[in-house]
């Protein structure tokens, strides 16, 4: 008897339409969950979307969360200089996501969430133990104190057993973003960046 193996992609901050994160050629046998805090994006997105979509943020508690809606980047958690309107939205863990839609017994993980990043992990107890791939935007140089800062992204994720595929190494001397892929199986090779 074959054994059916669920999976996963979950998707945070998909942003804008087609992205490269949920093309369906990278994700066969996967299935797809994305969440959009940002209202307008979310609207834009939901009848193309590949997958379920939630206009929901990702955090590492379940509740409300403060942020601001930046005009190119969506929601942000921890503020963006120059923007102080705040607005208060839901966020959901990962594990709740894996509870609520799953369980999934392989998940590989995609987050562009402008700072958000180590909350996402500190969220997903349970969900890192099922995860092999992990992709995450990270700022070398933070807007605020509070983002997550990418040294920091690189031991939780060490700790845990995962290793990078990334060539770029963390710096904190400047403002850039590069996405950082982390996996358990050095023969995953899915949306490798250079």
């Amino acid at each position: 008897m074959k054994t059916i193996i669920k999976k996963a992609f979950f998707d945070l901050g998909p942003g804008i339409l087609h992205s490269e994160a949920w093309r369906k050629d990278l994700w066969e046998g996967y299935e797809i969950i994305g969440l959009e805090p940002d209202p307008t994006r979310y609207n834009i997105l939901k009848d193309s979307y590949p997958g379920i979509l939630l206009n929901l943020a990702v955090s590492n508690e379940i509740g409300q969360i403060k942020g601001i809606f930046h005009s190119t980047s969506g929601f942000i958690v921890y503020g963006y200089p120059g923007y102080s309107e705040t607005v208060t939205i839901s966020a959901v863990t990962l594990d709740w996501l894996d509870k609520e839609y799953g369980p999934f017994d392989e998940i590989a993980i995609w987050a562009d969430i402008e700072g958000s990043e180590l909350n996402m992990l500190k969220g997903a107890t349970e969900v890192l133990k099922k995860t092999n791939w992990i992709n995450v935007e990270l700022h070398t140089g933070p807007k605020t104190e509070h983002w997550a800062r990418s040294y920091d992204v690189y031991a939780f994720l060490e700790k845990l057993g995962f290793v990078t595929l990334t060539k770029e190494k963390p710096q904190t001397l400047h403002d850039s973003c590069y996405d950082a892929t982390f996996t358990r199986d050095i023969n995953i090779k899915k949306y490798e960046k250079n």
